[in-house]
């Protein structure tokens, strides 16, 4: 048994749910803001997020050095306060590296890691080597970053083999074909949840997935969205889905992805500066008024 399964604390076998992808927030001069980050946190918090997670892909954790990733998940734990589960990203090259982020993620006091497979590596070898370091593993599906296609036979032997994975991060697309495939292939204990911004939700939900993972900067939405589907009121959810999915869509663009999420947050006063580190694309001027007029445009909507 994994180390905090038995310690106590928050849940660690994610409950179905909407799981928050927290965006590092930078100052201009390129330091990590951390009062940007408590406020960010408290506002998923505040949401309805029934998990954060720190220093995943949108999350920039590939870009931090070691005492800012350490600085970041400090802040985010003591924010939270045990009220929900804290994930750490610890996506990276080898197995060696993968083992430290785990241990320094224990260390700063989170309930359980996330990570994709590393190209060139045997998976299933690769999650039994990583899971050794003792923590609750999210396994993350995202073969965009990754570079490697799973197959659901390959992490249904993966789950097998490896205990300390309690849940899948899914967004290998078709997402929504991809959750059947999984949800009859797994069992009822592995949490599914889908992800690539919440654009697939509805389809997600309807073929079995438990939730979402993402960082979608109008977070009400999704835990609306998924609150409604997970207490019986699936066309209620579909109706939600169907009215916001203009702003899920513009979040989702390609490449511009995290400047627009950053944009959003800055917009609605949740950062104090849309600033992603480099390098990363940034917003023109005429995109960043186009997704001002969503931001306006989002207080108007009637949900």
């Amino acid at each position: 048994m994994p180390p905090s399964l038995a310690e106590g604390g928050p849940p660690v076998l994610l409950k179905p749910g909407t799981y928050a992808i927290l965006s590092t927030p930078f100052t201009d001069d390129d330091r990590v803001d951390l009062p940007s980050l408590e406020r960010l946190t408290r506002f998923y918090v505040e949401a309805g997020a029934d998990g954060v997670v720190a220093l995943a892909v949108m999350g920039e954790g590939a870009k931090l050095l070691d005492a800012e990733r350490d600085e970041v998940l400090k802040t985010v734990v003591e924010t939270v306060g045990k009220k929900i589960p804290v994930i750490a990203g610890v996506s990276a090259p080898s197995v060696m590296q993968v083992r430290h982020h785990i241990d320094r993620a224990r260390q700063m006091g989170v309930n359980a890691v996330m990570l994709a497979p590393t190209a060139g590596t045997d998976p299933l070898k690769w999650y039994h080597a990583v899971s050794e370091a003792g923590l609750p593993m999210v396994l993350q599906d995202h073969p965009q970053s990754s570079q490697v296609q799973l197959t659901v036979p390959v992490i249904q032997a993966i789950i097998q083999a490896v205990p300390a994975i309690v849940a899948i991060k899914n967004e290998a697309p078709p997402t929504m074909v991809r959750t059947r495939q999984l949800r009859q292939a797994l069992p009822p204990s592995i949490t599914i949840l889908g992800g690539l911004g919440g654009v697939e939700i509805w389809g997600e939900l309807t073929a079995g997935a438990d939730g979402t993972m993402t960082g979608f900067a109008f977070p009400e939405l999704l835990t609306a969205i998924v609150g409604q589907f997970l207490r019986g009121n699936p066309e209620r959810a579909r109706t939600l889905y169907e009215a916001g999915l203009p702003w899920l869509l513009l979040e989702a663009m390609p490449i511009y992805s995290l400047a627009i999420r950053k944009h959003i947050l800055w917009r609605r006063g949740i950062i104090a500066s849309a600033r992603a580190r480099q390098p990363s694309p940034v917003l023109d001027p005429f995109l960043a008024q186009y997704v001002d007029d969503f931001v306006e445009r989002f207080k108007e909507l009637r949900w």
